[in-house]
């Protein structure tokens, strides 16, 4: 066993650079602690300007007499659960889709048969068709094909009667002009 003693009366440390470390530490503490102070200072401003708004808005709300307070009672919730209800009943009203219903009347109307015009009545639900066709035939066609379709309910036959129609030569001919209603049609 080998012991060994250092009987040298200096100690190995060296002071200098832990001394020059000690100050490098101290300084780097003291500039983060002035950025820190900067920083909270600017935080404390910006607080202060927030409780000045909040203070004056609070001021201006005190003075519309309670106009903007929304009532969250049970039975506030309810009333404003059937409003909502009763705009989207509306709103399902009027979402209609004229474009079906005309691409399904497109469909059932045969060769034969031009439709004049279409005036909708929105208190009944129907539709009221003036149309053309060109014989008793095309006519009796048109209405059955309505007659069967299953978007349509009701068909009623208005009027019918003769007319003279010019066709796109410039020559004219006999046809029937007649008019329908189709209830609940929409």
């Amino acid at each position: 066993m080998k012991l060994n003693l250092n009987l040298a009366d200096r100690v190995y440390i060296n002071r200098r650079a832990l001394h020059g470390a000690y100050v490098a530490i101290g300084a780097l503490l003291l500039v983060l602690l002035v950025v820190n102070l900067l920083f909270f200072s600017r935080t404390r401003d910006e607080i202060v300007e927030l409780e000045q708004r909040l203070s004056e808005l609070r001021e201006r709300a005190g003075a519309r007499d309670d106009e903007g307070v929304i009532d969250i009672s049970p039975a506030a919730q309810r009333q404003l659960l059937s409003d909502i209800a009763f705009a989207n009943s509306i709103l399902e009203k009027d979402s209609f889709r004229w474009t079906q219903l005309l691409d399904r009347l497109e469909g059932l109307v045969p060769d034969g048969v031009s439709i004049r015009s279409i005036l909708p009545d929105h208190r009944t639900r129907s539709l009221n068709l003036t149309a053309v066709a060109r014989g008793l035939d095309e006519m009796t066609a048109f209405l059955d094909r309505l007659l069967e379709s299953d978007q349509l309910r009701d068909v009623y036959l208005l009027r019918q009667e003769q007319t003279t129609v010019t066709d796109f030569a410039g020559r004219e001919r006999q046809a029937l002009l007649f008019s329908l209603t189709l209830r609940e049609a929409f």
